[in-house]
């Protein structure tokens, strides 16, 4: 009997290649040879048939991630394709609504849309919102008038279903575009000499209310260094620019967060996703792409890196907690709060990122609700960030690989320090900003971290005076 519950095969995509057009040998008073060749070929995407059905379209979209990026704020939100098409549905009837010079009769009431359901958040929340036949069939604006056969009067309406659709339609053709840039062949070679760390997307009015032919955006990030940019950009994550998002992900329960982290800092480029969207991401998408991805990695390339857990509760709610039941000084200023922000370190031939005093994040432990926060690498060689070290290893120059990873084999591993407390998980809610708790490092460990740092390598050294000879030229 044939089996009907069946899954991927696990296989993975065909490698690029270099191609040889023409080779040719020509035979005369000299003997002439040559070739054409192209490089980075790579094998170019086909659709079948997509289907046109609403229902389809809606289970495609609820599982394409799209990050929103506010370029006021910069802060970054990357959410699931429902989610997403419910937001900019509601911007657009916002604008519509609002806009002085409006040629619409308007009659949409915003009161009447049911969002609200019993045991449904975020993503399925969105999508029950999006089938409903009752809210699809609301009356946006009048489109005409006019007189039955038997003389009653009509007025024609266009409905929410519409509206929908239009941006279902834009949407899908924005992530097709992407993935015919994601294939293209040959190596691309940026013309200028900016070298931080950019993402490529598309304007919102532009999706919402296209002037005539759109072209991609490109926004540059403050840092060169690996983050979540790398992964965004090596799985083709569709951006939509725009400015004053606000907090798109924000606590349920913002008394259980740290009151510095109840919303995402601003001006930092940091990118928020709640757990159920990168799950979903990662089941749905990463394993389909490249099957038995390692524990904490998000592709082949990519290691989700963290020197805490992600949901360990910030020092500053402990000392809170011990001070109301009268037991124990409460800590003041910036040493009690703790740093949430995870890191997206890329692997390389040439290079790797070593973060000393962290471990590989393994998704599938994280439950499913709560939000974390990605960052990008500190723009430095050789850096302490609390108890984490981020260091460079140039395997050309044979720089010594530090000890922590050379008696790992490689992994990266957990801070060698001791809380002084047990390790607890605080979520609030599915899409809640959850911010983990970090004990500092004794005074021989930083001392040791200084050592390092100043008795290196003679390739090491080398680094440091290429790199401070560069800083002071970026100052002039």
């Amino acid at each position: 009997m044939a089996n009907h519950q069946v899954k991927t095969s696990g296989l993975k995509r065909p490698p690029a290649s270099i191609v040889i057009d023409r080779l040719y040998l020509e035979a005369g008073s000299d003997l002439v040879g040559g070739l054409n060749m192209s490089f980075n070929k790579k094998e170019q995407p086909f659709w079948l048939e997509r289907e046109s059905d609403y229902p389809s379209l809606l289970k495609w979209i609820a599982i394409q991630p799209i990050v929103f990026y506010d370029v006021v704020d910069r802060r970054a939100w990357l959410g699931d394709g429902a989610s997403a098409l419910l937001h900019l549905v509601r911007i657009s009837l916002h604008l519509d609504e609002h806009d002085p010079e409006s040629t619409y009769d308007w009659v949409f009431d915003v009161t009447k849309l049911k969002d609200k359901w019993n045991g449904l958040i975020g993503r399925q929340a969105a999508l029950q919102t999006l089938k409903s036949w009752d809210n699809l069939d609301l009356n946006i604006y009048v489109t005409g008038k006019r007189r039955r056969s038997d003389g009653v009067p009509e007025t024609q309406y266009s409905t929410l279903e519409t509206r929908v659709k239009k941006i279902l339609h834009s949407i899908e053709i924005l992530i097709d575009r992407q993935a015919k840039v994601d294939s293209h062949d040959g190596i691309r070679i940026s013309q200028t000499l900016d070298l931080r760390c950019n993402i490529i997307g598309f304007d919102i009015l532009d999706v919402l209310t296209p002037l005539g032919p759109i072209l991609p955006r490109i926004k540059h990030l403050a840092s060169r260094r690996h983050g979540w940019a790398d992964l965004t950009n090596s799985i083709g994550v569709t951006t939509i620019f725009g400015s004053g998002f606000g907090n798109l992900i924000r606590p349920d329960e913002p008394e259980s967060v740290c009151k510095i982290w109840k919303s995402v800092p601003e001006g930092m480029d940091y990118m928020t996703a709640s757990v159920s969207t990168l799950q979903m991401l990662y089941e749905r998408r990463l394993l389909r792409m490249e099957p038995g991805l390692a524990a904490g990695h998000m592709t082949s390339k990519i290691v989700w890196s963290s020197p805490y857990h992600p949901f360990s509760p910030c020092k500053c709610l402990k000392n809170q907690e011990g001070s109301n039941r009268g037991s124990g000084s409460e800590m003041v200023g910036e040493d009690c709060h703790a740093d949430p922000v995870q890191f997206l370190v890329k692997k390389s031939w040439k290079s790797r990122i070593t973060l000393r005093g962290t471990t590989p994040v393994n998704l599938a432990t994280l439950g499913s609700k709560g939000a974390v926060v990605f960052g990008h690498v500190p723009f430095s060689d050789l850096r302490t960030e609390g108890n984490v070290v981020f260091e460079e290893c140039n395997e050309d120059e044979g720089v010594s690989t530090p000890a922590t990873q050379a008696e790992s084999g490689g992994i990266l591993q957990p801070p060698r320090i001791t809380s002084t407390t047990s390790e607890s998980t605080a979520s609030a809610g599915s899409t809640g900003i959850t911010v983990p708790s970090l004990e500092t490092s004794s005074a021989a460990e930083r001392q040791d971290n200084d050592s390092t740092g100043n008795h290196g390598s003679k390739g090491q050294r080398r680094k440091i005076k290429w790199r401070k000879a560069l800083n002071k030229l970026r100052k002039k």
